[in-house]
């Protein structure tokens, strides 16, 4: 998680953005930058060059890895990625971050490194 949280602050101008942790390896970006877009793109790319190390080849070919649950059953595990959703919110539309979270949280419906991008108008 502290990896997450590293790339997640890299790619975030500190003068413009925040980033909170939510809980578990959910976090939450508000990004100021203009450039946000690409900045969420540079950090998918970074993202998905760096996990690469942390499984063997084979698990890599294979698109995941076997491990036993905690039934000991073995059990195929997809491999990590990261999966980011924004939302474009003007002031006032929603009460709490917690309702953008939700909103946000559709992009992990969509599997392997992915950026969502919801097109609902919430800037009124």
């Amino acid at each position: 998680m502290e990896r997450n949280s590293a790339l997640l602050a890299e790619i975030c101008d500190p003068e413009l953005d925040f980033l909170g942790h939510i809980g578990g390896d959910d976090f939450i970006t508000l990004f100021c930058s203009p450039d946000w877009e690409e900045r969420c793109r540079s950090g998918l790319e970074k993202f998905g060059t760096t996990v690469i190390s942390f499984f063997s080849v084979s698990d890599n070919e294979r698109g995941g890895y076997v491990m036993e649950n905690r039934r000991g059953e073995k059990e195929f595990n997809a491999l990590t990625s990261l999966s980011i959703g924004a939302v474009k919110v003007g002031p006032g539309v929603f009460s709490s971050h917690m309702e953008v979270s939700t909103v946000a949280a559709e992009a992990k419906k969509i599997s392997g490194n992915s950026l969502y991008i919801n097109l609902r108008s919430y800037l009124e």
